[in-house]
């Protein structure tokens, strides 16, 4: 299954101030790019704070006209920066092929620039950042940012970038916010220094890196609008040919949307890393192919509206499946029956935010309980001794098995790509496999480690449609018991309830209805 785009629905708050750096946790957030009604491209960032500085990392993928062509432009950074959230050092890579480095220090901003070594293939994804609630994830957090797949495509750079190595330095009593071309995301530490309140107008000096100088804009905020069914402040960002506007949730300060004025550009926000593997310059769209489904659902549109942010739901089904049925969870209640291969009933489903609170640590996982035993052991589908699968399993350093979890979570989520394939072994080595290699692969990685784990299957509302879906339940010790995790969709800590759990392992689902009756 793809990475599809969805949008969350909050409630309203009239203001909100600019955050305190001390209370600030961890966040990230992934923008699509359109120009003219076509996606373009995408962008990404990660901010995680540490004791003394914030780390700062991103990418953008668009495909766009540079040196009279159109090319696809490849941009990365990793940044420090400090409690106001100007940087103190930042590092960006351009096409693989041009680094700039910025550092401010005792009043001064050096500025370098140097071309690359040509690399034979493309850098390969590490996964997203780590949760906020562990310091030593935050420091990771910076090395961990997403970049999503996508196919290489000849391209020059841009003519403003510097084609010869490059040193600047600039004068500076202070360091300065950065708002550099084409990263998109320098507009968020940039907000959340403004108090969220219409007629508010405040002005910041900023370093613009591949222009190797300095400059000032004004923020100025102007009154609410509905964007995705959120209340969001429209924000003006203006100076020194800069012409943009952001829309603020009104709530938690998140950056909705953005519109570039001069570029034509309109970014829409994510919650999940938009798929870019067809972004090549020969193909602008991004495609999204929907899933054929035998599972009717004629009211679901009235209530679920933004699936990922779903925590509870009801209401009924019949479901005609062959599997042994397997839908009693901490989290989901189901009242009916199992007679000639249909499943019908109530059921209610009921998904807490987690954060890794309580979970047992990683070397605790060697007690667990004899009933536990067969989850860490190896079957058919999961392997445990798999030179493949343990090479990934050591990837991951972590304390606890939560943080272990979550982070090879994410690591299959980014780095394995849809195909029909559904071996856990394959899909380590070629990186490729359905939803089903990845529960499998998710579970084995797990498994490999002593931290019992299993396969379920069922259905999940996919863009407006029910479809059958595989995903990994992990077993976190005494205190937690069993958390759900999708590493498909890369859903953990926040994993919506429209997954119905249906049976263990795999099943074939050949057709059904579904009735909501309550969905927030």
């Amino acid at each position: 299954m793809k990475n599809i785009i969805l949008f969350g629905t909050i409630l309203l708050c009239s203001i909100v101030s600019a955050q305190n750096p001390e209370t600030m946790v961890a966040e990230q957030g992934y923008w699509t790019i359109s120009s003219a009604g076509k996606i373009v491209g995408a962008t990404g960032y990660s901010l995680a704070k540490s004791d003394t500085i914030y780390r700062f990392d991103g990418w953008t993928i668009l495909n766009a006209k540079a040196g009279g062509m159109q090319s696809l432009l490849r941009f990365r950074f990793t940044s420090s920066l400090d409690f106001p959230m100007r940087f103190q050092r930042y590092t960006l890579n351009i096409n693989d092929s041009i680094e700039i480095f910025c550092e401010w220090k005792d009043g001064n901003i050096d500025i370098s620039s140097k071309i690359l070594p040509k690399k034979s293939k493309p850098p390969i994804s590490e996964g997203r950042d780590e949760d906020a609630n562990d310091k030593s994830a935050e420091k990771s957090a910076a090395s961990k940012i997403e970049k999503p797949s996508m196919k290489r495509a000849e391209s020059k750079p841009d003519d403003k970038i510097p084609q010869k190595p490059v040193n600047t330095s600039l004068k500076s009593d202070t360091p300065l916010y950065l708002f550099d071309m084409n990263i998109f995301a320098h507009l968020v530490p940039l907000v959340k220094q403004v108090k969220l309140q219409s007629g508010n107008v405040q002005t910041f000096d900023i370093l613009i890196p591949q222009m190797q100088k300095s400059a000032m804009v004004q923020v100025a905020i102007g009154h609410t609008e509905k964007v995705f069914s959120r209340t969001a402040f429209k924000t003006d960002i203006s100076g020194d040919g800069i012409m943009q506007t952001a829309w603020v949730d009104s709530l938690t300060g998140q950056i909705l949307k953005i519109e570039c004025k001069n570029e034509g550009l309109v970014l829409d926000y994510s919650q999940e890393c938009p798929d870019t593997s067809n972004l090549t310059s020969a193909a602008m769209e991004i495609k999204i192919e929907k899933p054929e489904t035998d599972i009717n659902c004629e009211n679901c549109a009235e209530f679920i509206e933004n699936p990922l942010r779903i925590k509870k739901m009801s209401g009924s089904f019949k479901i005609v499946m062959s599997a042994k049925p397997f839908t009693k969870r901490p989290w989901q209640k189901f009242d009916g029956k199992y007679t000639n291969d249909t499943l019908a009933g109530k059921f209610s489903i009921n998904v807490d935010l987690y954060n890794g609170k309580k979970s047992a640590k990683l070397d605790e996982m060697d007690e667990i309980p004899d009933e536990l035993q067969q989850y860490i052991e190896p079957t058919a589908d999961i392997s445990v001794d798999d030179d493949a699968i343990l090479k990934l399993a050591k990837i991951f350093d972590c304390k606890t098995a939560w943080e272990y979890t979550y982070r090879a979570n994410r690591w299959v989520s980014d780095n394995i790509k849809q195909n029909d394939q559904n071996n856990a072994i394959i899909a380590a080595k070629i990186h490729l496999g359905n939803p089903l290699a990845r529960a499998r692969l998710l579970a084995s990685v797990l498994r490999s480690k002593h931290i019992p784990a299993k396969v379920v299957g069922g259905v999940y509302y996919f863009g407006q449609i029910w479809v059958q879906h595989y995903w990994t339940e992990v077993w976190l010790g005494k205190k937690v018991g069993w958390r759900p995790i999708d590493p498909s969709t890369g859903e953990d800590k926040h994993f919506s309830a429209v997954h119905i759990t249906l049976f263990e392992n795999s099943g074939t689902i050949a057709s059904g209805e579904i009735i909501i009756k309550k969905a927030k």
